[in-house]
């Protein structure tokens, strides 16, 4: 019977012993796994961080362009991350464009399916700010979707308009507003040229001339802001040096690390006076699990 009944017990034992053997496995694998998690997800941060502190060394440039040696080499030196970089920031920003800017004929001939503006700036005024441009899709030709933008600095040169009253009220003062060009020419759609060139109010002759003139003078690669004056023929303190410049305010990018998604937005904090960048900053990095 003592034989019996240690064998029974040893059997009961292997039993035992058989349930909880892959039920600790099991925790074990969840426990690595959570903490190979855990790692990735802090090294995106890290890396993210790692590229915002690259960005600096664009500040010491005179001009911005998507392919510029400083970009490619951040490029590189995270190629194992795929990492992505465009300027979203160069082109009509339909949050801030002032109504009357917005009529202008030209440009509304350029954007709108109806030519003019009234719907969209009604649309706009009962709608507020858009953050994608999938809800301006309704009012815009098909064509033009890569010129217009939602992202950008606020200018001074709206510092009276209707955009800048609502502004201040959401968020009590206009202090990010400045004077840093809004597009940079380098990276816009050049089909923006011939618009903004034709805008009534400023009255440039040989306007369609000149706007030809930038297109294929962009087509040779970036150009400065001493050149763009040049090619346009106008003065420095022309009103459209306001509009068209030669630096980015807002860079997306995005990359990927193992089962974890990085999309953020990088802003040029520029000078006092607008046109020289004092340092690059981080607006907003969204983490996001693809795997």
């Amino acid at each position: 019977m003592k034989v019996l009944s240690l064998v029974s017990l040893l059997v009961l034992m292997s039993v035992i012993a058989g349930g909880i053997i892959p039920e600790t496995l099991a925790l074990t694998k969840y426990f690595e796994s959570n903490r190979s998690d855990y790692q990735e997800r802090e090294t995106t941060k890290e890396v993210l961080d790692s590229i915002v502190k690259s960005f600096d060394d664009l500040a010491a440039l005179d001009i911005d362009d998507e392919l510029s040696p400083v970009l490619e080499s951040i490029r590189n030196k995270y190629t194992r991350y795929k990492l992505t970089i465009q300027d979203i920031s160069s082109g009509c920003n339909l949050n801030f464009l002032p109504d009357n800017v917005l009529s202008e004929p030209s440009l509304a001939k350029f954007l709108f399916k109806d030519e003019n503006t009234e719907s969209f700036i009604r649309f706009r005024a009962n709608r507020g700010f858009d953050t994608e441009k999938t809800a301006w899709i309704p009012f815009l030709k098909e064509e033009v979707l890569s010129a217009v933008v939602c992202c950008g600095w606020f200018s001074t040169l709206h510092k009276d308009s209707e955009t800048a009253q609502k502004l201040a009220a959401s968020h009590g003062s206009l202090k990010l507003m400045n004077d840093m060009p809004l597009i940079n020419v380098n990276t816009m759609d050049p089909a923006l040229a011939a618009p903004f060139l034709s805008f009534r109010s400023w009255r440039i002759s040989g306007a369609a001339a000149k706007a030809e003139a930038l297109k294929k003078r962009l087509e040779q690669g970036p150009i400065s802001d001493t050149e763009l004056r040049t090619v346009l023929a106008l003065k420095e303190n022309h009103e459209i040096f306001q509009y068209l410049g030669v630096r980015t305010s807002f860079w997306a990018l995005s990359f990927g690390n193992g089962r974890y998604r990085m999309d953020a937005i990088i802003a040029a904090v520029p000078e006092r006076g607008g046109k020289t960048v004092a340092f690059y900053t981080l607006i907003e990095g969204r983490l996001s699990r693809v795997v």
